[in-house]
């Protein structure tokens, strides 16, 4: 009894502690992100990261509309990591005048970023899949332009001895708010969702919603992009992610938790769930049905139910920095 005692406390103070860190991170954070993900800070005070051992090289595709003033924090601790060999910006059809704030932002970074762009706006989905088809590399971090990777991510992606392509891995911590560690090193697939679902409605619960449409993940390019290129022409407004991890799930393929691997997470008025989260509630609720139901994606149930468009084909330009 004492013992349980004990540990119920201890787990009390340990929570108090942790609301009392994110109260104070935020507070200098809110003082100081300005001076911290600047491109300045970046380029003069970001530490060069060597890794003589590690062979192994990945990219960061990131998916980017109408966001020239945010997309420089995206490179905050990867630009000089030499694990990242290159960043690849996919510009999901914004104005020409944010297209061109882009490229002032970005001209000093071009030894490692390439920007891409496309005149129509298709949304998160086809842009997702088409930034990773963009990398070099077998491997990517597919990271929303709003996000900054902690060095923590990097280092728990190359902790691993080796790289599944049949599972995407998922960041533990999208600090401060969404904090998955809880679900520890689990492995999802398909059949576990389904049956958490049916058991206590997991896809109902806050944090685990999160999980499952927060994105950020690393991933490998062929797996991914080969499994949801027949779904490109599928328009999400805001739950594209859950949308992407039930076809991914329906194959066959898993979903793994790095409890170690963290990223800071921006909540801002422009966030796309923001900006259409009633539509983004609508097709969540469609997708977590579809586990409910233990129906695996095929384009003909989908199509009965989410909006598809028809200018995929249009041809992405390499926009020289």
């Amino acid at each position: 009894m004492l013992k349980l005692k004990m540990r119920n406390l201890i787990n009390i103070t340990q929570k108090i502690i942790n609301k009392l860190y994110i109260t104070l991170y935020r507070f200098i954070n809110n003082k100081i992100e300005s001076i911290l993900y600047s491109k300045e800070f970046i380029q003069k005070f970001d530490r060069i990261k060597f890794f003589p051992q590690e062979t192994r090289k990945i990219s960061i595709a990131i998916t980017h509309y109408e966001r020239p003033e945010l997309v420089v924090v995206t490179l905050k601790n990867i630009f000089r990591d030499e694990r990242v060999s290159e960043i690849v910006i996919l510009d999901d059809g914004s104005s020409l005048t944010s297209v061109f704030e882009c490229i002032a932002n970005l001209k000093d970074f071009k030894a490692k970023v390439k920007l891409f762009r496309r005149k129509e706006n298709l949304g998160m989905l086809a842009t997702k899949i088409q930034a990773c088809s963009l990398c070099s590399n077998p491997w990517c971090i597919l990271l929303d332009s709003d996000n900054t990777i902690f060095n923590s991510y990097l280092n728990a992606i190359f902790s691993l001895e080796t790289w599944d392509k049949n599972i995407i891995y998922c960041p533990g911590y999208a600090f401060p708010n969404y904090d998955f560690r809880s679900y520890g090193n689990t492995e999802f697939d398909f059949e576990k969702i389904c049956n958490f679902q049916n058991k206590n409605k997991i896809l109902n619960n806050f944090i685990f919603s999160c999980f499952i449409s927060g994105g950020n993940y690393f991933l490998n390019v062929k797996a991914f992009t080969n499994i949801l290129n027949p779904y490109i022409k599928f328009k999400l407004y805001a739950a594209d992610q859950i949308f992407a991890n039930y076809i991914w799930l329906s194959n066959g393929n898993k979903l793994k938790l790095l409890p170690s691997a963290s990223y800071y997470h921006r909540v801002h008025s422009n966030s796309t769930w923001i900006l259409n989260s009633n539509r983004g509630h609508v097709e969540y609720n469609r997708v977590a049905k579809k586990f409910e139901e233990e129906q695996p994606a095929t384009l003909e149930n989908l199509l009965l139910e989410f909006e598809n468009v028809a200018a995929i084909g249009q041809e992405i330009e390499h926009i020289p920095l």
